[in-house]
């Protein structure tokens, strides 16, 4: 049985740690020990699963018996229908255990009862809810500005600073805007210098385009920390936070042709 933890953070002014720590409370008090964590940094909680770590590195790990924990249903998702469509279609399909902390929920996906749904429902009502209130406000926001500008020629921001124009691309969104900029986070944390050396080591242990085992991410996570190495978020190495960010980075070269058919790396 894996014991997998999903953590989602979509800013720099959030972090991937508190989550943790909730859920390795709730592992504590449970007498369980986490298998694996995967993370998504950077990646706003509007971009359906299937394009996040949570479905592209958790789900094709999951098998029947498995337990999925996150510490809050926003973690998953913000939308309803993207919540219900990752519980019914991905998680009752495969038997899964999914516990959402900080809510006291713990379900056996294969045999949801009406209260479950409801409780689903409900939760991922709050998300949508929380997301489109911020949307509401964002606008709001931009529709004094937008006065400001006409009436004045200027308008001051939170900081103080004397703005002439929006400073936005004519044709782009503020929801666009956001999501390229969680692109352009996750992509940065992807490049780091820690993401940078994993990657490296793991290399070594790839053979013939196949992914390192177990014991190969124990190995670079113990000689990373030799060299003084922590995670990307500043956390001592083992051997899931490697994985993680070995997936992480597999992923995004794989989405960039750096790594061809056959999962060799292509010389550039």
């Amino acid at each position: 049985m894996k014991v997998i933890i999903y953590s989602r953070v979509s800013t720099d002014k959030q972090t991937i740690e508190q989550q943790e720590r909730t859920v390795n409370e709730w592992l504590e008090k449970n007498n369980l020990k986490a298998t694996h964590e995967v993370t998504d940094e950077g990646v706003s909680g509007g971009i359906t699963y299937a394009k996040r770590n949570l479905g592209k590195v958790v789900l094709p790990m999951l098998e029947k018996g498995d337990i999925l924990i996150v510490s809050e249903i926003s973690r998953i998702g913000r939308s309803m229908g993207d919540i219900n469509k990752f519980v019914n279609d991905e998680l009752k399909p495969r038997g899964i255990r999914l516990v959402v902390v900080q809510m006291g929920i713990d379900l056996d996906c294969a045999h949801l009862k009406a209260v479950d749904e409801m409780l689903l429902f409900a939760f991922g009502f709050a998300g949508q809810l929380e997301k489109e209130l911020i949307q509401e406000r964002t606008k709001s926001s931009l529709e004094v500005r937008k006065k400001k500008l006409r009436e004045h020629g200027y308008f001051i921001t939170k900081d103080g600073k004397r703005c002439y124009n929006l400073g936005r691309p004519r044709g782009t969104t503020l929801e666009g805007l956001a999501e390229k900029s969680a692109q352009k986070r996750a992509e940065l944390a992807e490049m780091s210098h820690e993401n940078t050396a994993i990657w490296e080591m793991c290399k070594q242990y790839r053979i013939d385009g196949k992914n390192p085992t177990k014991a190969n991410y124990e190995a670079v996570a113990e000689t990373l920390k030799k060299m003084g190495i922590k995670s990307p978020s500043g956390m001592e190495l083992n051997g899931k936070r490697v994985c993680s960010a070995y997936f992480t980075i597999l992923d995004r070269k794989q989405r960039l042709g750096l790594i061809d058919k056959d999962g060799k790396e292509v010389a550039l």
